[in-house]
């Protein structure tokens, strides 16, 4: 086996990167640039074992195969492991299933936003047809006993008739499975080892990319499976078991209740989301397929990241702006993963590490990635941890096993892309896949326990457990069997501070699954100095019932918390609670504080981000918040942020609040958010009058022409138009250039 040595981290590749939707459509559209990544020149197969000797990986590091095309592993897109530490895995002959196979990105772009058009199509119906189970499909979904042996053994099927499973989360006696226009729920009834029921959750999933649909199911705290959608689907996704419906367009991250009835948009924005992991500490991480200067980025709930689309959760909801200039190189950055487990798995030096699997560029690649205090982001590209001179390698997605290993979904095919070339191209192959796993020379083989098999008297004790993965099943198993006899080892556990934080955080975790709530805790986690810690009780409390003056007196204490993430899930706590008093209204008015000028991370995103996330909670608290607005008690908050408070109002309440702090929001230049909702107002006619003298003041004309133009995106308007006339024509006569310049921006946007 080959290796290289690598012991110093190498410095970054600088380099700016203009991100712009027609740059993502040129790659998208331009084969030839991209062949040697999207498809293989070679037409041999190697065998697994000329693969293996391919290989080059860091020093200290041994890779070995698991299993292989020869026991029926074929096309796998999807690792995860059980409580038992059984891998699942699936296969994937029928990709690519598009309704209209062979079109262009441009041309996918036009047929997702015409459902006549698809309708008409019989392929739709056919594909339809095989989503649904009404025809029986080719794909099935495969498990390993021991996939940590020696030698494994060999898969058995656990389910079949099935067409290209994109994602499956194991639980209880079967498995949710995310398969194109479906997500439902396999159950294994009589204990054979086979499933033999199908309940649909969720109908309606867009289908008319392959590549782009639900997947990445992620168990989360609070009973919630998170998951993905890709860039090139729209839809209009159905509850079965509610009939709620959620319109769910391009990418997203989406939760579910476990019982497939409550359906929420998470997060927005990036491409393809491929890779999403729940870190140890409960912070949630993603990547960008297309490495647009996001290789691998943080994405607690409700952020926003430019994609495909350009669609935001709310029309003032922040985009994470640029986090490193290095890209890793490749269009197809897929798996993720994060060294986590506290002794026997990778070196301790690995913490912090992004993994990606790279399945255009064959390799592994490494970015040490960390979400600071202040909400800055420190990133390094480090050196690969896997190489191949076998093109073929195609690692599509990763995850840590029970070990501490890493395996790896290998596609291995010559063709790897998706758009770039025919979905018909008679070089896909549909025949072979491999799955590899990685450990380094240090770790040592122990047994493995079967969570589902231990006594619940003793579950508790595997949350101290040396691997993520046997902390997750534990709380797994704790939360399934309602295990409400463990809540005092529980609570003691999370208390102890001798205790790692990620072990505390998965007994907290365990506690809100079984809904035990302790006051003593709570008063002990929001009062450590461990952020994490703090974060994650603040989380929990919406999982549990308690009355308004409770949540206030744990919750408005945490405004200026020095920590952004311990700040932003207050406001997402108080909207997931459901109910607000005037002081948990005073605490998200709290949150409406001015701009800090700029758009970088560490103080003005932040900023922004808050407002946000404080004003969609206050939109579900109308009368709530006009009645604390119409309280003498409110005045005790500044202007600006009874200002932001009350865009969360439909503007015709709105128009009385706005008009009484007209003078106070006019007496200073105006900020762009303050601009924004102006502008957005101006259809009201009191609204107009009241602003129009400020536009007509030409000392304010350099100013909010500039502004007009850094956000014409979010205020164009004719009202607008009429009311910067005089500002315009007053900077094209002027006799500084720079004036002139911003006028004639202006007159060309707005013309």
């Amino acid at each position: 086996m080959c290796r290289y040595e690598s012991n110093k981290i190498s410095a970054p590749t600088r380099r700016s990167v203009l991100v712009t939707l027609l740059g993502f459509s040129l790659l998208c559209l331009a084969p030839n640039l991209q062949a040697k990544r999207t498809h293989s020149y070679r037409s041999e197969i190697w065998t697994p074992e000329e693969e293996l000797a391919g290989f080059e990986l860091l020093d200290g590091f041994v890779i070995e195969l698991v299993a292989s095309e020869e026991d029926g592993i074929v096309n796998p897109i999807d690792l995860t492991f059980d409580d038992a530490g059984r891998l699942w895995t699936q296969t994937a002959v029928m990709y690519p299933l598009d309704p209209f196979a062979d079109v262009n990105f441009g041309e996918v772009r036009k047929l997702m936003e015409d459902p006549d058009i698809m309708q008409k199509n019989p392929e739709f119906e056919r594909i339809l047809a095989l989503y649904e189970g009404r025809t029986k499909g080719e794909d099935k979904i495969l498990i390993i006993d021991d996939p940590y042996a020696t030698n494994p053994s060999q898969p058995r099927v656990w389910a079949d008739g099935l067409a290209i499973p994109q994602s499956i989360l194991p639980y209880k006696d079967g498995a949710y499975v995310a398969q194109g226009s479906e997500l439902f729920f396999l159950n294994d009834s009589d204990g054979d080892g086979f499933a033999d029921e199908r309940k649909r959750l969720l109908t309606d999933f867009g289908f008319i990319d392959t590549h782009t649909m639900a997947h990445l199911l992620v168990r989360g705290p609070g009973d919630w499976i998170h998951f993905s959608q890709g860039a090139l689907n729209l839809s209009e996704v159905k509850s079965l078991i509610s009939g709620n419906t959620l319109q769910i367009d391009y990418s997203k991250i989406v939760r579910m209740s476990m019982d497939g009835a409550q359906l929420e948009l998470v997060s927005s924005g990036l491409n393809n989301i491929w890779g999403f992991q729940l870190r140890a500490n409960g912070q949630w991480y993603g990547t960008e397929a297309n490495d647009l200067t996001w290789s691998v980025v943080p994405m607690e709930p409700g952020t926003g990241f430019f994609g495909i689309g350009f669609t935001r959760m709310r029309p003032y909801q922040p985009w994470i702006p640029q986090l490193h200039e290095f890209r890793v190189g490749g269009t197809g950055i897929s798996g993720l993963e994060f060294v986590e487990d506290s002794s026997n798995g990778f070196p301790p030096e690995w913490r912090d590490i992004a993994l990606l699997a790279n399945c255009i560029t064959s390799t592994i690649n490494c970015v040490r990635i960390v979400r600071n205090p202040d909400g800055s982001v420190s990133a390094e590209h480090l050196p690969d941890l896997l190489k191949s001179r076998d093109d073929w390698f195609r690692p599509v997605n990763m995850e840590f096993g029970p070990d501490g290993c890493l395996y790896i979904a290998d596609w291995y095919n010559k063709i790897i892309s998706h758009n770039e070339l025919p979905r018909s191209h008679p070089e896909r192959d549909k025949s072979h896949g491999r799955i590899w796993r990685i450990r380094h020379e240090s770790q040592k083989p122990g047994k493995i326990p079967n969570l589902f098999e231990v006594p619940t008297k003793e579950l508790v004790s595997h949350l101290n457990g040396p691997s993520l993965w046997e902390k997750r099943a534990a709380w797994h198993q704790i939360t399934d069997r309602g295990a409400e006899e463990l809540s005092s080892q529980l609570i003691k556990l999370a208390k102890d501070k001798r205790a790692d934080v990620t072990t505390r955080i998965h007994a907290l975790w365990s506690l809100e699954g079984i809904k035990h709530f302790s006051t003593s805790l709570m008063g002990t986690l929001l009062k450590s100095p461990e952020d994490e810690l703090r974060r994650e009780a603040i989380r929990a409390l919406a999982s549990f019932e308690m009355p308004p003056s409770r949540m206030t007196r744990y919750l408005k204490g945490f405004i200026n918390d020095p920590n952004v993430m311990v700040r932003s899930q207050v406001l997402r706590t108080l909207a997931d609670y459901g109910q607000a008093n005037r002081e948990i209204i005073d605490i998200l008015v709290s949150y409406c504080r001015p701009d800090i000028p700029g758009e970088a991370l560490g103080g003005p995103y932040e900023r922004t981000f808050e407002r946000y996330l404080a004003r969609m909670a206050l939109e579900q608290y109308e009368s709530e918040l006009i009645d604390y607005l119409d309280h003498s008690s409110s005045k005790k908050q500044p202007a600006e942020h009874r200002f932001w408070a009350i865009q969360a109002l439909p503007l015709e309440i709105r128009e009385p609040y706005f008009l009484a702090l007209w003078d106070s929001i006019n007496s200073k230049p105006w900020d762009k958010a303050t601009f924004i909702e102006i502008t957005n107002a101006l259809d009201n006619k009191s609204i107009y009058a009241a602003a129009k003298p400020a536009f007509e003041n030409l000392w304010n004309a350099s100013h909010l022409a500039s502004l007009a133009n850094e956000v014409l995106d979010q205020v164009a308007s004719e009202d607008l138009k009429i009311l910067l006339k005089p500002a315009v024509g007053y900077l094209l006569t002027s006799q500084d250039q720079t004036d002139q310049e911003t006028g004639l921006k202006a007159a060309e946007k707005y013309d």
